[in-house]
């Protein structure tokens, strides 16, 4: 499946505070979700598929970058989105960015399908079932036709996740980008996709864009600014797939602190239950419904300097998304339909 290209790819070359040990926080940049470099504006997707959900409306893109660790370096990218409790399906929300060789790379969540570059030039969208996909790679525009592909070059990191609010955080350790992310570098074309699946089976199906955004720039802080003692959070499922009612325990005892002092865990279970705040670093919890969750601790230090982990939980749903698969998106077909006897209404934002 080919893309025409949007937004606009712009290719370009305080206050500080002290804990009560006296240590320096860092600065914005460090702490998910990071600077804002993107603001765009609520309930602008395309008006014909509002009802498909909030969630595939894009409001804002943050930046930030993770030092976990002695080697540890990190960059998050996560997108504000409308509040959806189960993520919607076949959906695919994607970041773009560019690096100063002017190539562009991107992350991506697809929920229900996936790009198969194994079909042939260009890829086309299959469904997938299972749970949701983060992604990385590079994107090209062919320079005469001005459409352009993505290329996939592998999973983005474990920390990926999502949670009930409609927050989506892209994590990728740095050195999957084929181009040094030293401190001052600036990353531009900053911008965001959303799309849903329509037309799915044996031969695939197509990606329909509901909303795109402005494009914005970040300029990286460096791993030195963001590694000023700050805590690292790790954690662990006991079970990360099953049917309903399915029981994990999360496991967030291999977290430390990176002054020595004691941590304190926010559990958030990603299914609308309310958080949990505690001194221990264990806690049992039971998926109800069936859905895909995001599962996240949150561990802050004496100093309330703070980090997260997540894991993600398929309660229930392998199988259902199997046969959903199967039927061929009959749904998604009447919806096509739909949008076409409309004249397909598309927007292309920067022309």
């Amino acid at each position: 499946m080919r893309f025409k290209p949007f937004g606009g790819l712009i290719v370009s070359a305080a206050f500080v505070s002290f804990s009560a040990l006296a240590q320096q926080q860092p600065p914005v940049q460090c702490e998910v979700p990071g600077q804002a470099v993107v603001v765009d504006p609520t309930g602008d997707h395309l008006p014909v598929l509002v009802p498909l959900g909030a969630g595939l409306d894009v409001t804002a893109i943050h930046v930030a970058e993770i030092a976990k660790g002695e080697d540890s370096d990190q960059i998050a990218i996560t997108l504000t989105t409308g509040e959806q409790t189960v993520l919607h399906p076949l959906g695919r929300w994607t970041v773009r960015f560019v690096t100063p060789d002017r190539t562009i790379w991107y992350v991506a969540l697809d929920n229900g399908f996936q790009l198969l570059d194994s079909l042939g030039p260009p890829p086309e969208p299959r469904p997938n079932p299972g749970a949701p996909n983060f992604e990385y790679g590079t994107f090209a525009i062919d320079p005469t036709t001005g459409v352009g592909t993505y290329t996939g070059q592998g999973n983005a990191d474990v920390e990926s996740g999502y949670d009930a609010k409609g927050m989506i955080t892209f994590v990728l350790s740095k050195t999957k980008i084929l181009y040094p992310l030293d401190p001052g570098m600036t990353l531009t074309g900053i911008t965001a996709i959303t799309q849903q699946l329509v037309g799915t089976g044996d031969t695939g199906g197509g990606l329909l864009t509901l909303d795109s955004t402005d494009s914005g720039n970040y300029t990286l802080v460096g791993r030195e600014a963001c590694a000023q003692g700050a805590p690292e959070a790790r954690m662990t499922a006991s079970h990360r797939q099953g049917n309903v009612p399915l029981t994990v325990q999360l496991d967030a005892g291999a977290s430390s602190a990176a002054d020595g002092s004691a941590l304190t865990y926010r559990f958030d279970f990603g299914d609308g239950s309310p958080a949990l705040e505690q001194d221990g670093a264990q806690t049992t919890h039971t998926y109800m419904l069936e859905g895909h969750y995001s599962a996240k601790v949150t561990v802050t230090d004496a100093a309330g300097r703070a980090d997260s982990s997540a894991q993600q939980i398929s309660a229930g749903v392998i199988a259902a998304d199997a046969r959903a698969a199967a039927q061929g998106g009959g749904a998604l077909h009447g919806l096509m339909l739909m949008i076409l006897l409309l004249g397909l209404h598309r927007r292309d934002r920067s022309g």
